[in-house]
């Protein structure tokens, strides 16, 4: 405090003194608020409570940083206060411990700092990081071949789920437009697209994520400048001196319509910019062309929004027959009395289209055409082909109609849709390398290769006729059969039906369940006299221990075509030249026959022989090892009249006789079994080898011993399959079904080895989670585990069953699903005892159940509420040295005790209480006294927790009296009296 007088010089004389003015000064910083209470949120943010400084400003900063950063800096966080004085701290990191400070600016200098105030983040989830691919608005011209495709990339923890909205809403599951596909890249990153199918629409796509910490989204705007669809429903109707056009909007505008452009032309090959236009505004639908009656007329129609142009449509044709003559009629002789006569109005023909020609007219598809007044009527009509299948047959039927009403129909007429020319449909290509061979048998053989064609190929059809007035082109009308894609060749036997001695036409064509391809250029063939009995299409096959097996098609009986020859002479030389060959009968030591294929209908689909397929086995121990041999084969006829030609020669090669190890194991290469601790698993190798092989078995590349980890291995006895070759039998067991993995069976002996293995597939894992713990706390149970020590996979999720009482059928259990170790159960009930089951399960599916664990639910659980309260002074306001009289209350179960402590003084257990056990309420008094702030603390805790609350006890009037007071006097004799400043001023003095 200073106390000023002026005086006023004049003339250089002084005035008298002015009245005494006292001038208090104060410091230039602002005093330090008072941090109350921080509230942690679940967001990774905290609320902090504070108490302003009585001389502070509206500015505030909250200083913070982390505890156990290596950085000591500390981060500034800049606010305005208003009246709850509160402030939300956001963005930190979840599981660690801050200490913050606060202080006020906007003077000179800024304000004292509070007190450090040390607060910790709970181990909660992060909200989503959002970021679009593109980010920004997507412009781009309609076009119904393009799709688009937007990235959604997403980073949380944990991971979040990711969804779409058009336009705000959600997009419905397996959608026709949109496709959404979601794909992890790590445990926090995921990237979700979002597909459409063409670029025709105007769309506002939002990404949303969603995980515990809360829900984040982000747009983008796809904008498409014109309309995305044609003008739909245009129609084109002939009228006396020209043509009206009309339509509808389009289905996809994409803003406003300003005009429509209609383009019409008499020749449809003409180039867009060479057909003629109409522009007319955009409310138009109709419009009238002016134009002499002509063969055709051809029209499209596109609209134009503000954002641009768009889709044309399609051609919409109407194309006229000539003019009929002209036919009038006289009454040379007319009648007493008038007749009505009725002048039809309009003149119209009603087209008939369906693929059934016997079912009902009423349920065909029908196309009208009309024209008015004395204009030329239409008797053709151009139908768009995009509906109809292509390659398909189909009818029509016509009648005209007049105001009458309807004529009869016509005859239905039949005709055949073209394959369109689309490859993404049918075959492309037609068959190459057509060629027609006559056999020794005297039989026609056609043969093909495989057109290049991107399409599965399902069959062949084969057309041919001898009928010299059916020309290529309409080869349709043709005789047809059909062979399976397979094949590449067919053969022209007695079952087919070709005269013999006759010219034939044949052409091929590919076909696949949508269409059939284009048909291969016309080959020329002459059939011969007759079909002879001799064998075709041999095959042989020499086995390592010289065993032959040939293969032929089975021959007909000439006398009786129904039936195939079952008897066949056998013939071998071994030579290597064919023409010194020395002939000798040799008996089959097996043979066998298929049965002939039958005709079933006039396009039946053929095998490759068209008959049975005969096989005979030749002992390998009559046959020289290491040598060349001739064979041929000769029909055995019923008839001895007839005239037998042996098959050609076919050559083959015997090898060293030398029997080869082999093993193979039953029911490989996979055998898939579901977890089970009480089924025996059952593998049985057979291994064939001369000498009798040695087995040995292998479980995942090591050695199994038996009567070891549940294995046992049994060798049954040897047999003998043939005069040189030996069997054995060994048998793999293990006395459960639990691990997944590859057996391995080893046959070996002196000579050589051999190995087969099977891959067993455990359908889940082979053993239950370990460690399972059930603990009660609070209201619900804390159950943890382990991974199984026998996974069989990736474990995809577990399921926890939980019960009162135990029940052999889980369906009486009561279960939650979760894919982490840890799961909290609700407690329905307090005190009680609970089972607890935990099962993994793979993407094969669940494994083996833990046993049964017991715990007891705990005590009700109820957060504590805490209170901090002053009986006898306002608003915690008091004199300076006044004793204040404190209630420190809390409400919770279980009743916590409560304790006091005032700034950074030893805390101290509330004893004296008053409980309230219907309520779960405690709360007791004690005493304080202060000469300035003081924060008091008020704190109960029980097992579960521990809350607090912090008040501060404000002393606005100086705290103590000042001291050391003297006085003395001056040789003035003015008296002074000094003394010195008060401890606790509270303010300014």
């Amino acid at each position: 405090m200073y106390r000023l007088r002026a005086t006023v010089l004049i003339n250089q004389v002084e005035s008298s003194p002015s009245k005494l003015i006292l001038v208090n000064t104060k410091e230039a910083a602002a005093k330090s608020p008072a941090i109350q209470s921080v509230n942690v949120l679940v967001n990774g943010s905290a609320i902090f409570q504070f108490i302003p400084a009585e001389d502070a400003d509206v500015n505030y900063t909250l200083e913070y940083r982390e505890v156990s950063s290596p950085d000591p800096t500390w981060t500034g966080f800049e606010f305005e206060s208003d009246s709850s004085n509160e402030v939300l701290l956001t963005g930190l990191l979840p599981n660690r411990t801050y200490e913050a400070r606060l202080f006020a600016n906007g003077n000179v200098v800024h304000g004292h700092r509070s007190r450090t105030v040390p607060f910790h983040t709970n181990n909660t989830a992060q909200l989503p990081e959002i970021s679009l691919d593109p980010e920004e608005e997507i412009v781009l011209d309609p076009d119904v071949s393009l799709p688009l495709e937007v990235n959604c990339h997403v980073v949380s923890s944990p991971p979040s789920n990711i969804h779409w909205l058009v336009d705000g809403q959600p997009i419905q599951a397996e959608h026709s437009f949109y496709a959404v596909t979601n794909s992890p890249v790590d445990d926090k990153k995921t990237t979700s697209s979002i597909h459409i199918k063409s670029r025709t629409r105007n769309d506002n796509l939002t990404c949303v994520a969603v995980n515990p910490a809360g829900r984040v989204s982000s747009s983008v705007a796809v904008r498409i400048r014109g309309p995305g669809s044609p003008p739909s429903a245009v129609t084109l109707q002939s009228e006396r001196g020209g043509y009206t056009v009309s339509w509808a909007p389009p289905t996809h505008p994409n803003g406003n319509i300003t005009k429509y452009v209609v383009y019409h032309s008499s020749n449809k090959e003409d180039p867009l910019s060479d057909w003629q236009k109409l522009v007319l505004d955009g409310t138009e639908n109709t419009v009238r062309i002016l134009s002499e009656a002509e063969d055709a007329f051809y029209v499209r129609v596109q609209a134009a929004a503000d954002s641009g142009p768009g889709v044309i449509s399609d051609i919409v044709a109407i194309e006229k027959d000539t003019v009929p003559i002209s036919v009038s009629l006289h009454y040379e002789d007319p009648p007493d009395r008038e007749h009505l006569l009725i002048e039809p109005g309009e003149k119209s023909y009603e087209l008939l289209l369906n693929e059934d020609v016997s079912e009902d007219a009423e349920y065909w598809q029908k196309y009208l055409t009309t024209t008015r007044d004395n204009s030329v009527p239409m008797t053709r009509l151009s139908l768009p082909t995009e509906q109809l299948k292509p390659s398909y047959q189909y009818y029509v039927r016509v009648r005209a109609i007049n105001q009458a009403g309807a004529g009869p129909l016509s005859e239905p007429i039949q005709f055949t849709t073209p394959n369109g020319g689309r490859s993404y449909l049918c075959p492309e290509n037609p068959p190459s390398q057509v060629s027609v061979d006559i056999n020794e048998a005297n039989i026609a053989v056609l043969r093909w290769s495989k057109p290049n064609c991107t399409t599965e190929i399902l069959n062949y059809v084969i057309y041919f006729t001898r009928d010299l007035g059916i020309s290529n082109e309409d080869y349709r009308e043709w005789q047809t059969v059909e062979v399976p894609a397979t094949e590449t060749q067919f053969k022209f036997d007695h079952q087919v039906g070709l005269k013999p001695k006759t010219f034939y036409r044949v052409r091929v064509s590919a076909k696949n369940d949508v269409a059939e391809g284009p048909v291969s250029e016309t080959k020329e063939f002459e059939t011969a006299h007759s079909e002879l009995p001799i064998p075709t299409d041999i095959r042989t096959s020499v086995a390592e221990d010289n065993t032959l097996t040939i293969t032929f098609s089975a021959v007909r009986d000439p006398d009786d075509h129904s039936n195939a020859i079952q008897r066949y002479k056998i013939e071998l030389a071994q030579s290597d030249d064919v023409l010194t060959a020395n002939w000798h009968p040799v008996n089959a030591s097996s043979s066998s026959i298929d049965d002939m294929t039958s005709q079933a209908n006039s396009t039946p689909l053929l095998s490759r022989s068209n008959l049975g397929q005969v096989t005979i086995g030749i002992d390998g121990s009559r046959l020289a090892r290491s040598s060349m041999y001739w064979v041929k084969i000769t029909a055995s006829l019923n008839n001895p009249a007839r005239f037998v030609q042996a098959s050609k020669p076919r050559w083959f090669r015997t090898g060293d006789g030398r029997l080869r190890t082999r093993a193979e194991i039953e029911g490989g290469p996979v055998v898939e079994k579901e977890p089970n601790l009480f089924e025996t698993l059952r593998l049985v190798c057979r291994a064939e080898g001369s000498p009798l092989p040695e087995v040995t078995w292998y479980w995942n590349d090591d050695p199994i011993e038996s009567e070891k980890e549940g294995w046992t291995v049994e060798q049954e006895q040897s047999e003998r399959v043939t005069v040189s070759v030996e069997q054995d039998l060994s048998t793999l067991t293990r006395s459960s079904v639990r691990e997944s993995g590859i057996a391995l069976c080893a046959a070996g002996n002196e000579d050589s080895n051999a190995t087969a293995q099977v891959e067993v597939r455990v359908l889940g894992p082979g053993s239950a989670p370990r460690e399972v713990r059930a603990v009660g706390w609070r209201n619900q149970i804390n159950v943890t585990w382990q991974e199984p020590l026998i996974p069989n996979g990736l474990i995809m999720k577990y399921i926890i069953y939980y019960a009162l009482r135990d029940a052999a059928d889980l369906s009486d259990w009561e279960k939650l699903e979760t894919d982490v170790t840890e799961i909290q159960v609700p407690a329905m009930s307090p005190e009680t005892r609970y089972l607890v089951r935990v099962q993994a399960a793979t993407a094969d599916g669940p494994g083996i159940i833990s046993d049964s664990v017991e715990c007891f639910s705990d005590k009700h659980y109820q957060a504590i509420v805490v209170n901090l309260v002053s009986t006898n002074v306002d608003n915690f306001e008091a004199e300076p040295n006044q004793t204040v009289v404190l209630r420190c209350s809390a409400q919770g179960q279980p009743i916590p005790r409560i304790f006091y402590a005032w700034d950074d003084h030893q805390e101290n257990e509330i004893t004296d209480v008053l409980i309230t056990e219907s309520t779960f309420h405690i709360s007791g008094l004690f005493e304080r006294s202060a000469l300035t702030n003081q924060t008091l603390i008020c704190r109960a805790e029980n097992k579960h927790e521990s809350v607090d609350v912090r008040r501060v006890l404000i002393i606005r009037k100086p705290g103590d009296v000042p001291t050391n007071i003297t006085w003395s006097f001056d040789e003035n004799d003015s008296l002074f009296i000094d003394w010195s400043r008060i401890r606790y001023p509270n303010g300014n003095v």
